[in-house]
């Protein structure tokens, strides 16, 4: 269960670092 858990949390994070990343650039 931590993996499917570690999952959702890993994808949110990397679209919210997509996001702040494309306002950075």
């Amino acid at each position: 269960h931590e993996s499917s858990g570690n999952q959702q949390f890993v994808t949110e994070l990397s679209k919210w670092v997509f996001h702040e990343r494309g306002h950075l650039k």
